[in-house]
């Protein structure tokens, strides 16, 4: 369940910001600060 809500509040994020996905998001998040999402907070 803590699943579906982390990728429903990154999945806001990601649409508020443009990008198409929340997968694509992740990734790009993850290339960028050298960590997840998730681990981020």
């Amino acid at each position: 369940m803590r699943g579906v809500q982390v990728y429903g509040i990154f999945g806001e994020i990601a649409e508020l910001c443009g990008f198409p996905d929340v997968f694509y998001f992740t990734r790009l998040f993850k290339k960028v600060t050298g960590v997840p999402p998730a681990k981020w907070r």
